[in-house]
């Protein structure tokens, strides 16, 4: 056979792509345009420096630090409560957030599970110890400026609806809340204070010529400070911004100024501290099992303790009182034997009438009371009837349902037993069979088969 010839393949042409090329103003030559290639330049990598733990600085003293208390103790310990807005978890972080604020000092992480820690150890917490002078003896109203607060406990509520506006109640991280804050700040930046006063030349207010002396003092000396004149510096510096009298101003100033014109009123602007009538007196801690929490009672009194009010309610500092239309005298010894003496007899007059108005409907009562009695039996003896059929009905239904339930037993075990009796003839057969055959395996298999048949016949008999 002839070999057949290669078919020679044509190649399709080249695409030839023309260089752009640019004329020159002046010529004709054409230049050709070099692609520039562009530039790199690397930059330094500066490996970044970790941000600095930002400090929680005095835990309790704004909603952020709340907010951040709150967290924390979710974080560390929400297994213990229902939710997030479970309110006995936000009790807890108020108690943790109270004692921080206590402390006057910044209230680390650490510090706050260690009062954690304490509130869930003892959730009513110990009983709150204050001054027993406060709860067992009487003051005149304006030594109430000499009460340490800062003595009570964190967790203790001074309740005082007689002298307080409403809510009418504080704790006395609130009282000295400013204070606290200044302990932190004073501590913290010392020599900020200290040019504060020494470049000071608009007088020192609130203090006296001794305190000015004693401050000026402390600012000037280039000796160490130690602890007890540091505190000195910061109670006279808190005297002159006036930041001890932000809790009495709040709190107390409305009754306070309310007693001072009352008494001024009734003396005439002369008068001793034997002509002052009205007290203040504080209640033993006690504990509310309802708010679950400790709490002391504030009330004006008279000098022998007892709670009388003198005509003053409490409506905020802003209130212009009346003194004259409101102020009532508290009422002598003898006056008050004889208004108990009225109201003992009083009470004694209305009960006999209360006795005698019953005796005199009595007769009328005791027959409606006799008819609703006997109306009450014959109700009840007919529902007791009627239960009795019911339950007599109830009876004879469950044992017809139990005759039907033996008697459909019964048919099942007969028509059970008929099957096990042919089965039982087939399979003697078949043992006769095997034993003629003298086929042992079989024989054996077949009699245990019968033995299980004759059981079963044997249970059912």
């Amino acid at each position: 056979m002839a070999k057949k010839k290669k078919s020679k393949l044509l190649k399709s042409p080249r695409k030839v792509v023309k260089k752009k090329t640019t004329k020159k103003r002046g010529g004709s030559k054409k230049v050709k345009l070099k692609k520039s290639k562009p530039v790199i330049v690397k930059k330094k990598v500066v490996p970044k420096k970790p941000a600095p733990e930002k400090k929680k600085e005095g835990a309790g003293f704004s909603s952020n630090n709340f907010n951040h208390i709150r967290s924390l103790l979710w974080k560390e310990h929400k297994a213990d409560f229902k939710g997030y807005f479970d309110p006995e978890f936000i009790r807890k972080v108020n108690s943790v957030y109270n004692d921080c604020k206590a402390d006057g000092v910044d209230c680390t992480d650490q510090i706050i599970l260690k009062h954690y820690s304490a509130v869930r150890e003892d959730d009513r917490r110990p009983f709150p110890e204050i001054p027993q002078d406060l709860y067992e003896n009487e003051h005149i109203y304006y030594e109430i400026t000499n009460v340490n607060f800062k003595e009570f406990p964190s967790y203790l509520w001074i309740v005082s609806p007689s002298i307080i506006s409403p809510p009418s109640e504080f704790i006395a991280p609130n009282y000295y809340y400013n204070y606290t804050r200044l302990v932190i700040e004073v501590n913290a930046n010392t020599q900020k204070f200290i040019d504060e006063v020494l470049n000071n030349k608009g007088g020192f207010r609130n203090l006296s010529e001794n305190g000015e002396k004693e401050f000026l003092e402390l600012a000037k000396t280039k000796e160490k400070w130690t602890r007890l004149k540091k505190e000195k510096f910061i109670e006279l510096y808190a005297k002159w911004q006036g930041e001890f009298d932000r809790g009495y101003y709040k709190y107390f100033s409305e009754w306070v100024n309310w007693c001072n014109d009352s008494t001024r009123e009734g003396f005439g602007g002369d008068y001793d501290s034997e002509d002052v009538e009205i007290f203040y007196k504080f209640t033993k801690p006690e504990y509310d099992e309802v708010k679950k929490r400790w709490f002391t009672i504030l009330f004006s009194c008279t000098a022998s303790g007892e709670e009388f009010t003198f005509g003053y309610v409490p409506q905020g500092k802003s209130f212009d009182h009346e003194v004259s239309e409101e102020y009532v005298h508290p009422p002598s010894e003898a006056e008050l034997k004889i208004q108990v003496e009225k109201q003992q007899k009083l009470e004694e007059f209305k009960s006999a009438l209360e006795k005698l108005r019953f005796k005199l409907r009595e007769f009328p009562m005791m027959k409606e009371i006799e008819l609703k009695n006997k109306l009450i039996e014959l109700e009840l003896k007919k529902k007791a009837q009627a239960l009795k059929k019911k339950i007599q009905k109830e009876k004879e239904r469950k044992q017809l349902q139990n005759l039907k339930k033996k008697i459909l037993l019964q048919k099942a075990k007969e028509k059970e037993l008929k099957r096990l009796i042919i089965l039982k003839r087939e399979q003697e057969k078949t043992v006769r069979l095997h034993r003629k055959n003298k086929d042992r395996k079989r024989l054996k298999k077949a009699l245990i088969d019968l033995d299980k048949i004759v059981k079963k016949i044997n249970r059912l008999i």
